[in-house]
C-alpha cells in the first residue's frame, strides 16, 4: 500500500510539472495532443510500477503431466506409458532406491516433497506409478490433481489391530483382515516364544477377517509374530510387539455367615493362586474364626474403613452383609463408592434391601437343573454345572450381565457404585467343579468375577509411538502424563515435546530412531515405558496396501470433482501484460520528441 501511494504521489507531481511546462510553452499548436501524450506517458509509468489486473475465469484443467515413480512400480508400465504419451513428461521419484537403481538422467530425485510441490507449474497434474504415497506425502501435494494406476493388491494382511498393553493374565487379542490373491491356500499362524499359538487357513482368491486370542505367560516386553505360509514358502513373518504388565496381587477379604464348602474351597483356591486373602466366618453368636493366606494377620472382628483400605475386593454372603452393624455397612459402601473397593455378594435366602433394590432375585421352580452358562469374558467362555433350584436375577437398567444361561436368564449381574463395582452371584455351589476335577471351569468363573470387581488402576505414565515407526524415518512419540514439565529421552536421546492443544495430559514430539527393537523411554530420569522400532522391511505388504488405498482415494476424489465440473474454472486476478504499457510509454515519448524537433 505504501508503494502504491508513493508511486501515485510521484506521478501526480510529474504530471503537474509536464502540464505546467506545456502551458508555459510559447508555441500553442497541438497543445491538446501534447497534454494527452504527457498524460499517457505518466499513466504508462504508473501501470508499469503498479500492474493493473481484472478478475476473470481461468480453466484449471491440467495440460502438463508429471510422472512420479514410487516403490513397487513396474518397468513395463513405465515403458508403456512413455510410448503412449504424446508428450515427454518430467519423471521424478521420492524413493532413493529407485533413483539409484534406474540411473537415468531423465529421472530426478525429490528430497523434500513439500518443497518440490511449490516449484510445479500451475497447470500440472501428477501421474503416479507404483504403490503410491503415504498420508503425510499426499497431504504435501495439497490440491494437485492426481492420476493413479492402482496395481493389484498383493496377498497378505490388509489391516491389523491389537492391544499393545496387556495385564498379566489378560488376553492378547489380534484382529485383522487377510487377502489371498493366489491360487493356493495360505495358512496364517500366530507364534509366541517359538511356539504356534493359533492359526487360520485362507482359501484361494478369498479375503476374510481373522481373530487370534492368547494369554501371554511372560511379563515385560514381548514380540509375537504373524507368519503367512503358502506350502513351504513363507509369505510374511511380521512382528507383533506388546508390553505385558506384571500381575497385581489382589487382596481379597471374605466374610461368611457360617463355614461352608463354597467359602472353604474359594479361600483355598485364592491362596493357591497367589491372591492375598483374609477370611472371617461366624461359627456361633459372637464367635468367629479367621484364616489368612499370603498376607499378615489383621484384626477382623470389626469392619472399619482402616481395615477395608487393605483390600481390593470384598466377597460377602448376603446374610452376613445384612448382619453387619450400621457403621460397618456404611464403611463397606463408602469404601466401594469412594475408593473403588470391589464388592461381590453371594445371594442366599436373606438378601438385604440394598441387594434386592439393585438385583431382584427370583427362585426357579425346577428342583434339579443343569445350567449351561455363558460368561461375559474376552473368550465368551461356556461352562456347565448342576444345581438345586437355581435362582435368577431380574434385569435392571444400568446393570451389566456377567453370566447367563442358554435361556437368557441371568446368574451373575453387576452395577457401578460410585468408583467401585457391586456384583451379585446366585451360584453357590461352584465348589462342585473342584470336586469333579474341573479346575479350569472354577478358575475361569472366579477369575472373571474378581477381574470385573477389582478397581482398574491405570499407569501413571504411558508412552506410545506412531504405528510402524521404523529405522531412520521420522517417528512420533506420545506421552500421557500429569506432569506438564516433562523431560523425555528415548534411548538416552532428549526429545522435545509439545502439549496437545485438545488433550491437556498428552504431550507429543518427533524423533529419528537409528536403532530397531525396544527402546527405553525415561521422563526426568525415571522409566516411563518403551517404544518399538520396526525394521524397514517389516510389514512391507501392509504398508503397500495402505499406500495403494490412500492414493487411490485421493485420485478418485479428483476424478469425481472433474466429472461434476468437466471444464472447471476459477475466478482469479488476471494481470494486463506490461508490454502494452511499455509500448504506450515509448509511443508517447516519441511523439513529444518528434513534435518538438520536427514539427
Amino acid at each position: 500500500m505504501m508503494w502504491n501511494i508513493l508511486v501515485l504521489a510521484a506521478a501526480v507531481l510529474l504530471l503537474i510539472f509536464l502540464v505546467w511546462k506545456e502551458i508555459r510553452r510559447t508555441n500553442k499548436q497541438r497543445l491538446i495532443w501534447r497534454l494527452l501524450a504527457s498524460f499517457t506517458a505518466v499513466a504508462s509509468l504508473v501501470c508499469l510500477a503498479i500492474p493493473p489486473f481484472y478478475h476473470g475465469k481461468r480453466s484449471i484443467n491440467t495440460d502438463k503431466e508429471i510422472l512420479l515413480l514410487t516403490d513397487g512400480f513396474n518397468k513395463d508400465s513405465l515403458r508403456k506409458y512413455q510410448s503412449s504419451s504424446p508428450q515427454k513428461p518430467s519423471i521424478y521419484t521420492t524413493d532413493e532406491g529407485i533413483f539409484k537403481r534406474l540411473k537415468s538422467p531423465r529421472i530426478h530425485f525429490i528430497a523434500d516433497l513439500d518443497l518440490w510441490r511449490k516449484t510445479i507449474p500451475a497447470n500440472s497434474s501428477l501421474h503416479i506409478l507404483g504403490n503410491g504415497l503415504d498420508e503425510d506425502e499426499l497431504r504435501s501435494l495439497d490440491k494437485l490433481p492426481v492420476r493413479f494406476d492402482a496395481p493389484e493388491l498383493p496377498s497378505g494382511i490388509k489391516n491389523l489391530n491389537w492391544n499393545h498393553y496387556v495385564n498379566a493374565g489378560e488376553n492378547l487379542n489380534i484382529q485383522g483382515n487377510f487377502g489371498n490373491q493366489t491360487d493356493n491356500k495360505i495358512k496364517l499362524v500366530l507364534k509366541g516364544l517359538g511356539t504356534g499359538l493359533d492359526s487360520i487357513e485362507i482359501g484361494t482368491k478369498r479375503s476374510i477377517p481373522f481373530s487370534f486370542s492368547t494369554t501371554p505367560k511372560q511379563s515385560g516386553q514381548a514380540v509375537f509374530r504373524l507368519i503367512a505360509l503358502s506350502g513351504k514358502d513363507t509369505l510374511e513373518n511380521e512382528p507383533v510387539p506388546l508390553t505385558i504388565e506384571p500381575a497385581k496381587t489382589l487382596k481379597v477379604l471374605m466374610l461368611s455367615a457360617s463355614p461352608d464348602f463354597e467359602s472353604r474351597f474359594l479361600k483355598n483356591w485364592l491362596a493357591e493362586n497367589a491372591y492375598a486373602v483374609a477370611a472371617r466366618s461366624a461359627i456361633s453368636k459372637n464367635k468367629i474364626t479367621t484364616a489368612f493366606g499370603n498376607m499378615n494377620k489383621l484384626p477382623l472382628e470389626k469392619i472399619t474403613p482402616a481395615l477395608l483400605q487393605n483390600f481390593d475386593v470384598l466377597i460377602c454372603d448376603a446374610s452376613e452383609f445384612g448382619g453387619l452393624s450400621k457403621p460397618e455397612t456404611s464403611a463397606v459402601l463408602a469404601q466401594t463408592s469412594r475408593q473403588g473397593l470391589g464388592l461381590i455378594f453371594r445371594a442366599d435366602s436373606s438378601n438385604t434391601s440394598f441387594i434386592n433394590k439393585n438385583f431382584p432375585v427370583y427362585q426357579s421352580d425346577n428342583m434339579q437343573k443343569q445350567l449351561h452358562l455363558k460368561l461375559n469374558d474376552a473368550k465368551g467362555s461356556r461352562l456347565s454345572i448342576q444345581t438345586d433350584r437355581p435362582a435368577f436375577i431380574r434385569y435392571q437398567p444400568g446393570t451389566q450381565i456377567l453370566v447367563q444361561n442358554d435361556a437368557a436368564r441371568f446368574i451373575v449381574n453387576s452395577k457401578l457404585y460410585g468408583s467401585g463395582k457391586v456384583i451379585l452371584s446366585t451360584l453357590n455351589n461352584t465348589f462342585n467343579w473342584q470336586l469333579a476335577g474341573n479346575k479350569a471351569a472354577y478358575a475361569t468363573f472366579w477369575s472373571m468375577l474378581l477381574s470385573k470387581a477389582a478397581k482398574k488402576t491405570g499407569r501413571k505414565e504411558s508412552v506410545s509411538s506412531s504405528f510402524f515407526a521404523d529405522k531412520n524415518s521420522m517417528a512420533t512419540i506420545q506421552l500421557e502424563t500429569g506432569n506438564a514439565a516433562a523431560a523425555v529421552k528415548v534411548n538416552g536421546t532428549a526429545i522435545a515435546l509439545e502439549q496437545n492443544p485438545a488433550v491437556p495430559f498428552l504431550q507429543e514430539g518427533s524423533f529419528w530412531p537409528d536403532k530397531t527393537g525396544w527402546l527405553p523411554v525415561t521422563n526426568k530420569g525415571n522409566p516411563a515405558g518403551w517404544v518399538y522400532i520396526y525394521e524397514n522391511s517389516d510389514w512391507r505388504i501392509l504398508k503397500s496396501i495402505r499406500k495403494i488405498n490412500l492414493t487411490q482415494k485421493q485420485a478418485q476424489q479428483f476424478n469425481q470433482n472433474q466429472a461434476k465440473n468437466p471444464d472447471q474454472q476459477k475466478i482469479e486476478p488476471i494481470f494486463v501484460p506490461a508490454i502494452w504499457f511499455y509500448l504506450l510509454f515509448l509511443t508517447s515519448c516519441a511523439f513529444l520528441w518528434f513534435e518538438t524537433k520536427l514539427l
